[in-house]
């Protein structure tokens, strides 16, 4: 995507704010081999408009640094 691996790895962590932004998307669907965004769109309606994430963390010895993050349940909010 001619992105920075620093932005791509704060993106996708859970304790960053960094984003895509729209200007991304068309890269996203470039990056994954679809010939147009409307490709990558194509998935299954949501079965909740609302969910709880329920995530483990480990942090550093003095508490201010998560070392790791896991994703332990995903539910549905009705």
């Amino acid at each position: 995507m001619g992105l920075a691996k620093t932005f791509v790895g704060n993106v996708e962590s859970f304790t960053q704010r960094h984003k895509y932004s729209t200007r991304h998307i068309s890269l996203l669907a470039k990056a994954f081999g679809y010939k147009n965004i409307s490709e990558l769109m194509e998935f299954p309606t949501p079965e909740y408009d609302r969910i709880k994430v329920t995530v483990k963390q480990v942090y550093n010895e003095s508490g201010t640094r998560v070392m790791e993050s896991e994703v332990v349940k995903i539910e549905g909010i009705e």
